[in-house]
């Protein structure tokens, strides 16, 4: 990076540019350093789960593969099994949230077409709803507990490294910097979001935000004087 910056203050001038750096996610303590440490922590195990939802569907609709898996926290349903047997979706769904919400290491299970209305955290409930697709989304989102991870654990052993994709703070807390032409010197611990940066840039640039922007700009980001 450092050479990059070199290349452009040589090409474009020092100070004439703009910069602004983030990143995808953050990252959770690994589990077994966790429990190591008296850290109430574990692996959920995804592919167990869904096996096992799978048997508890099949005994009551004879059916198999109800539940094509667990992915990215989500349940996603086998449309193909269920229209071709016109089964109840709801009642499918209504099933599987009831099996998963007395896993261990499960906070929530949440309808996601029901989210806005569901008993949970507001924080919670927003990033469920602005994450929901319908096209693309499973139907069920599941939350685990603080420093629950999914992934495989095989007998006590639990899996080297760690991984990503909770809403937590120490999975969502990640760095965001601007540098250059039109940015003040300064810092702020307001939240911001991944979504800030489109805004913020058409805001230095004085033009309209993109047209399925969601962010606001970080005012504090900003010189009043830029031009």
């Amino acid at each position: 990076m450092a050479a990059f910056f070199t290349y452009l203050d040589g090409k474009i001038g020092k100070g004439q540019y703009t910069v602004f750096l983030s990143a995808d996610h953050g990252a959770a303590h690994n589990t077994g350093f966790l429990r190591d440490h008296n850290v109430p922590a574990d692996v959920w195990d995804e592919s167990g789960a869904a096996k096992d939802l799978n048997k508890v569907l099949m005994d009551k609709y004879k059916l198999d593969k109800i539940v094509l898996g667990l992915t990215n926290y989500q349940v996603n349903l086998n449309y193909a099994v269920i229209n071709r047997n016109g089964l109840d979706e709801n009642a499918i769904k209504a099933d599987c949230i009831k099996y998963l919400q007395d896993l261990p290491g499960v906070a929530f299970a949440i309808d996601m077409q029901k989210a806005a209305t569901a008993n949970i955290p507001e924080e919670l409930r927003m990033r469920i709803i602005n994450g929901y697709n319908i096209e693309h989304s499973g139907v069920i989102q599941i939350i685990l507990k603080p420093a629950w991870l999914g992934g495989r654990r095989v007998g006590d052993v639990s899996p080297t490294g760690t991984s990503h994709g909770t809403w937590n703070p120490y999975d969502t807390h990640i760095p965001m910097v601007f540098m250059g032409w039109g940015i003040n010197h300064g810092a702020t611990s307001k939240p911001t979001h991944m979504t800030d940066i489109a805004p913020t840039v058409a805001a230095l640039l004085h033009i309209q935000a993109p047209n399925g922007s969601i962010g606001k700009s970080v005012s504090e980001v900003l010189k009043s004087d830029n031009k």
